[in-house]
């Protein structure tokens, strides 16, 4: 997945789709399938957010599927 953070001043040349299919023609030549665009401007540090939350989520996700394959039964090592 590519991830592309525009500026406030940047956001208008997203408004054109010969732009924006260069832009994809380019990104699949590349090998990205998906490509997310954040329009509220560029923020460092932002990416490493998301990533922390996902951990988090994955951690938690992990412990609900151990319990419920564990409360029917199952041992499971995850």
């Amino acid at each position: 997945m590519a991830r592309i953070e525009l500026e406030k001043d940047e956001r208008q040349i997203f408004f054109d789709t010969k732009v924006l299919d260069m832009i994809a023609e380019e990104l699949r030549r590349l090998g990205f399938k998906y490509v997310t665009l954040i329009i509220e401007g560029y923020n460092s540090g932002s990416m490493l957010l998301h990533i922390s939350r996902a951990r988090r989520l994955s951690r938690v996700d992990k412990k609900e599927k151990k319990n419920t394959l564990s409360s029917v039964g199952l041992k499971v090592k995850l």
